[in-house]
């Protein structure tokens, strides 16, 4: 992604940011190719500078580790085993397997950091989120260095953990205000019921059947519904963290999905598993690339990688000093930098702005 005059605009060129003008109207949105006549249109609003991708490739399209054709196929396959299990009829033990199997076959073994846009898909359905915690914990697990086997398992938990939502009653799953203590309370049978309708299956493993039953526990007890605290098992701490993670950056009915950062900071305040917490947040990129931040030097960057084990400490580019008033190109590794570091996540137009009124406007 670079900055680019507006009057050196070619045509063609493609926006990595939504422009916006001030009273909040959308200008033009991200991935728009620029054409000649656009130039007038952003000057006449006072726009000078743009964003754009490099090569004409948008940086923020995401790389999903599970292609879409696999997650329709396994959303289908899914929504199939929870009726099963609604209708009190077994689940099948070797759809789970080979579900399981068609996940953890696409996931990488690398330990890089992954962008969360392309692990999570940001929709309430039931089953897209069980895809995903199913996805994030099985990196997880395989970040911690749990056996293959334990992670073929925890992976079917975490598609299984929220079965028991089947049969919650829809006018309460969706609601789009708080509940109320009698509604949370209803919500939180949910464990017990999914326990309850998957216990007796012989085909499934007993730790797949703990991570339904107890992935809302916590460490210091005050989960439930068994008040477990830290004997409970590795497979359920994972997927409860996972759990927290995906709904913490999903649209709700009653709110917005989060920033990662943001989430990410909520889970640090989570009684979850401290080696669990560390190796999600090691796994995700905490300022994606691309993103645009403010140092504490007061030079305005663009991230350009990140390393998974300091994810605080990107490589980024600088692009404007807002103490010097100057366009300026610098590559820093915050990482091997001790006096240099990242003081706020900015958006498009706080930039635009943040370098346009250290710039006297010249007509």
């Amino acid at each position: 992604m670079k900055l680019i005059n507006v009057d050196s605009l070619s045509g063609g060129e493609v926006l990595a940011q939504d422009i916006v003008c001030e009273d909040g109207t959308m200008l033009l949105k991200r991935s728009t190719r620029l054409r000649q006549a656009f130039k007038d249109k952003l000057l006449e609003r006072n726009i000078y500078k743009v964003f754009v991708t490099d090569n004409a490739v948008d940086p923020e399209k995401p790389n999903p580790i599970i292609s879409k054709e696999t997650r329709n196929l396994i959303c289908e396959e899914l929504k199939k085993q929870f009726i099963l299990v609604k209708d009190k009829i077994a689940v099948d033990p070797e759809v789970m397997n080979e579900i399981a199997s068609i996940l953890l076959d696409q996931i990488p073994e690398s330990q890089a950091a992954y962008d969360i846009k392309d692990i999570h898909v940001n929709d309430m359905c039931t089953y897209e989120h069980s895809i995903s915690v199913a996805v994030l914990s099985a990196l997880v697990s395989r970040k911690l260095n749990l056996p293959p086997d334990l992670v073929h398992q925890v992976t079917i938990g975490a598609l299984l953990h929220d079965v028991g939502k089947i049969i919650i009653p829809n006018d309460i799953l969706n609601k789009p205000s708080k509940l109320s203590n009698p509604e949370y309370e209803i919500i939180k049978t949910h464990t017990t019921l999914g326990y309850q309708m998957i216990k007796e299956h012989t085909g499934l493993n007993p730790i797949s059947k703990l991570i339904v039953l107890c992935h809302h526990e916590r460490e210091d007890g005050s989960g439930y519904p068994l008040n477990k605290s830290d004997d409970l098992h590795i497979a359920a701490k994972v997927v409860a963290a996972c759990d927290i993670l995906d709904a913490l950056i999903t649209d709700r009915p009653y709110r917005a999905a989060m920033p990662l950062n943001q989430a990410l900071l909520i889970l640090r305040g989570e009684k979850i598993a401290r080696d669990v917490r560390k190796s999600i947040e090691d796994l995700l990129e905490f300022h994606p690339i691309d993103s645009i931040v403010l140092l504490n030097t007061g030079d305005i960057a663009t991230v350009e990688s990140n390393h998974s084990n300091n994810l605080r400490c990107p490589k980024v580019r600088t692009i404007y000093n807002l103490k010097d008033n100057q366009y300026v190109s610098k590559k820093i590794d915050l990482s091997k930098s001790t006096d240099i570091c990242i003081t706020k996540k900015l958006d498009l137009n706080e930039t635009l702005n943040k370098i346009i009124k250290s710039q006297p406007l010249v007509f």
